[in-house]
Parts: C-alpha cells; sequence; structure tokens
C-alpha cells in the first residue's frame, strides 16, 4: 500500500482521508485494520471519511468498503464530491438501516456526527 490513510482526530470523531484509490479487497481490508486501530486508540465510535478526493475503486471494494462502514461503528458519515453520489449512498444506507450518511461538505458531516439524533 503506497499511501496510508490519514488521521485526524476531532473531539467526539476520527476523520479519516484515504488519498489514493484502493486498489483491492487485500488493500481495502488492511485499511479497515487501521482505522479500527486508530478508532481503538482514543476509543472512537464515530467516523467521518472524507472521499472527495478519492478515485471510485471497483464495484467489489466499494462494496467492501461501505458494507464494513455502515455497521463498524456507532456513526459513520462519508464527505462525496457529488451531491448525486452523497444521495445514492444515503438511499443505499437507509435500505440496510445503517448509521451512516452521506454529505457534501465537512460541516455537515461534522454536525451530524456531533449530534444525538438522525
Amino acid at each position: 500500500m503506497a499511501s496510508s490513510p490519514i488521521f485526524r482526530r476531532y473531539p467526539g470523531y476520527l476523520y479519516v482521508r484515504i488519498p489514493r484509490q484502493i486498489a483491492s479487497i487485500e488493500e481495502a481490508f488492511t485499511i479497515q485494520r487501521l482505522v479500527r486501530s486508530a478508532c481503538q486508540e482514543r476509543n472512537d465510535r464515530r467516523v467521518m471519511f472524507d472521499n472527495r478526493y478519492t478515485l471510485p475503486p471497483t464495484e467489489s471494494v466499494r462494496e467492501t468498503m461501505f458494507g464494513w462502514a455502515c455497521f463498524a461503528f456507532e456513526r459513520a458519515a462519508l464527505v462525496l464530491q457529488s451531491r448525486e453520489v452523497a444521495v445514492r449512498a444515503n438511499m443505499e444506507a437507509m435500505s440496510r438501516r445503517a448509521p451512516l450518511r452521506a454529505f457534501h461538505s465537512e460541516i455537515e458531516a461534522a454536525h451530524w456526527l456531533s449530534g444525538s439524533r438522525d
């Protein structure tokens, strides 16, 4: 893996940015382990994934990461470059009854993560 995830800690959540496309399912599993480890260090249960500058992965890698993010955390927020992709991600998360929402801005995502309700 050429680039590791970038982590920033904020009150109440962990910010994660993956600086490039995730190339394989094996790499997705490695990233999942790194994120879990970073969360465990400070007992973070809410995570913001900033995917605005990440190239879309293959469908199998997307499903591996999205399916994991849907249920690995108390709340997970995705920050996406396209409002249309955010709407699609929200529809999919809601159909899975997952505590995950997608947003177009980091501010909106942070506000949702810091709240106690949907």
